[in-house]
């Protein structure tokens, strides 16, 4: 019995051990094993014909690599141990397109004879068929329209007798209206003297009913003033309550910029900026171009940019100029690698300084 117990426990210790490894192994790869890409790219960007482009990931060189390229269809590519598992060119969805393309090429084949036999005089039954049920849906569409043309003349015809009837109506009120005024003028002749005469018309009691109506219009006449002088007042404190926010919020971010918490986080970040920068730097780069702009000025302004630049550049970029001609030609070379214990590195100094903390406390408010 001890002897099958110490051979199970060591199984399971050697499967421990085989599943850390493995773990490590990858763990290593994914950080120090680098990510290469390569760019090439050649021809004139106002010509998309002589422009080629064709851009390369790899990682594991048998493991993982993505290809790029223009103007041909781009599709990526996946390898394990020189076995292609995955190509984006035999996917489900480029399958669909294809599918779609010849649906649509098989529709337009027949489209496509019939006008042939058109053009040659020979029509067959189906086409015989086809245009008579086309003709008999144009006359029924025709008859549809027709219809619909004299119900809306007839509609517009009763809203204009309609019309023209209430201002018939309107005028006869309106003589009838004249007519008692002149009976009741005939009538009381002694009112209508003393309204000549004075011009005037005479002054009668008013009703308290009319005098109250009155009062409660001034009331809210002023009830509405002291409304919209309330409202300006809330919008004039309104705004200047903002003002004042974003002048305390300008004062205390001005505050932490000047503090010392800020200069340190900031240079700790540009360091580790420039560190990744540094990696990301190819390894071969060379670019080849032919410049001019149809100016002999402008041309020789480019050549003077390229002469301050030819230190820091060096012989990676060279510029032929053209002083008689309007182009832009060249090719583009780049080589470079890229490893992910340089961005870990980065981020894990960031995480454990102090002062990155504190500034993001303070820029959130919080108490440091």
């Amino acid at each position: 019995m001890p002897h099958i117990l110490l051979l199970i426990i060591k199984i399971i210790g050697m499967i421990l051990a085989v599943v850390l490894g493995v773990l490590l192994l990858t763990i290593f790869l994914v950080l120090f094993v680098p990510i290469r890409y390569k760019i090439r790219a050649e021809g004139n960007p106002d010509n998309r014909e002589s422009l080629h482009a064709r851009v390369k990931v790899t990682w594991l060189f048998p493991v993982f690599s993505i290809l790029f390229s223009y103007p041909d269809a781009a599709y990526v590519r996946v390898r394990l141990l020189f076995f292609t598992v995955f190509n984006s060119s035999h996917s489900p969805k480029e399958k669909k397109k294809k599918r779609k393309t010849k649906e649509k090429r098989e529709k337009q084949e027949p489209a496509e004879r019939k006008k042939g036999l058109e053009a040659q005089g020979e029509i067959p039954e189906n086409t015989q068929k086809e245009t008579q049920e086309n003709i008999q849906e144009n006359t029924q569409k025709i008859t549809q329209e027709s219809i619909q043309k004299e119900t809306q003349k007839i509609t517009q015809e009763n809203i204009q007798k309609q019309e023209s009837a209430q201002e018939e109506t309107r005028e006869n009120i309106q003589e009838s209206t004249r007519e008692e005024a002149r009976e009741n003028i005939q009538e009381n002749p002694r009112e209508e003297t003393w309204e000549e005469t004075s011009g005037k018309e005479p002054e009668r009691d008013k009703p308290e009913s009319s005098q109250k109506d009155e009062n409660i219009e001034k009331r809210s006449l002023l009830e509405k003033l002291q409304e919209k002088i309330e409202n300006i007042k809330y919008t004039i404190k309104s705004f200047c309550d903002r003002i004042k926010k974003i002048i305390e919020n300008i004062d205390y971010y001005t505050e932490i910029i000047q503090s010392e918490v800020f200069k340190q986080a900031f240079g700790l970040s540009k360091r580790q900026l420039l560190r990744i920068l540094k990696s990301l730097k190819p390894d071969k780069l060379d670019i080849r171009l032919t410049i001019g702009t149809g100016d002999p000025a402008g041309t020789g302004q480019v050549l003077a940019v390229y002469g301050m630049a030819y230190p820091f550049v060096g012989n990676n970029i060279s510029i032929q100029a053209d002083f008689e001609n309007r182009i832009l030609e060249g090719s583009l070379y780049v080589r470079g690698k890229v490893t992910a214990f340089v961005f870990l590195k980065a981020a894990f100094a960031m995480y454990r300084d102090k002062n990155i903390r504190e500034l993001l406390k303070l820029l959130k408010r919080e108490e440091a």
